[in-house]
């Protein structure tokens, strides 16, 4: 059977990321080469933080829940005044790191009180093996990519959001337009137009 999730403990997770300006611009040559596959993922968390059968048994419900929706994904943790039980908060489906990182940590900080602990970095979802020569694209993106690479035109172009889901892949002469229909998408969605090429042919 394929392995679609692996488990992973770590005693220590980096600090939180924002979302920012993403690398420069691959070729879709160099991006297939470098692509990850689109169904595996990993949950990595920090052991340090809960006891160990408590902690499997979160990191099991982070894994069902992100089958549909994983990477890149980031879990930010908290632990209420009233009750002293730790919540988390979850950000999944964005196109990097940063991005679920950010998106994460907003939701935590919206959500804790004053006399609340401090937000907490507790986990990440990644891409199975991820490395950092990997196209900065969400599960569905690498997918589609995947997908469709060997019937797409020469000259593909690849735009995705910054801080959302939202992503165009187009090919041929007007390929270009895919920045532009990728901010026309997160304007509807009533997001900042933060679209970045990230994959370009003429790279």
């Amino acid at each position: 059977m394929k392995k679609l999730l692996s488990l992973v403990l770590m005693l220590t997770l980096t600090g939180g990321a924002a979302a920012q300006d993403g690398p420069a611009p691959m070729t879709l040559a160099t991006a297939l080469e470098n692509l990850p596959d689109h169904g595996s993922f990993t949950v990595e968390v920090s052991s340090n933080l809960l006891p160990q059968a408590q902690l499997q048994e979160i990191v099991g419900q982070i894994g069902r829940d992100a089958m549909d929706s994983h990477f890149y994904g980031a879990i930010y943790a908290y632990v209420p005044a009233k009750s002293g039980m730790m919540e988390i908060k979850v950000r999944r489906g964005l196109h990097s790191r940063g991005a679920a990182m950010a998106g994460a940590r907003a939701d935590c900080e919206e959500a804790r009180s004053p006399g609340d602990s401090e937000c907490t970095l507790f986990g990440e979802i990644l891409p199975e093996g991820w490395t950092e020569v990997m196209p900065q694209l969400h599960h569905e993106a690498v997918k589609a990519l995947a997908d469709n690479a060997d019937q797409l035109p020469e000259g593909v172009v690849v735009a995705r959001s910054l801080s959302t889901s939202v992503f165009e892949i187009w090919a041929g002469e007007n390929a270009r337009g895919a920045l532009e229909a990728c901010n026309e998408a997160n304007l509807a969605a009533g997001h900042e137009p933060d679209c970045q090429i990230i994959i370009d042919d003429d790279a």
